[in-house]
């Protein structure tokens, strides 16, 4: 690309800040759909004890991490970002009651 670290940094002067943050959201997208492809592949269902724990994982390390990175990066797309989380919030929610029960 022929451009020096210098002349990026005074083109964009947040990017050495921002740029973790977007990493980080990725790996954990990777991470959570990792864990979710896996726990699939295995046919969990509800019964079995460990499908509440692997979906609240991988929800909290995808579209959580994305969400709670989009605050603090100040994003414009926040507040419609948050919506992932909260509906795979109330999908456990939904869940958890059966879950315990057959615990």
């Amino acid at each position: 690309m022929d451009v020096r670290p210098d002349q990026i940094q005074e083109a964009m002067p947040g990017l050495a800040r921002w740029l973790p943050r977007v990493f980080r959201v990725m790996g954990g997208f990777m991470f959570g759909a990792g864990v979710l492809t896996f726990w699939v592949a295995r046919e969990a269902s509800p019964q079995e004890k460990w499908t509440w724990p692997v979906l609240a994982l991988t929800g909290m390390s995808t579209v959580g991490t994305m969400s709670v990175t989009n605050f603090r990066l100040k994003s414009d797309f926040r507040w419609l970002l948050l919506i992932p989380a909260l509906l795979w919030g109330a999908g456990l929610a939904l869940m958890f009651p059966r879950h315990a029960a057959k615990a």
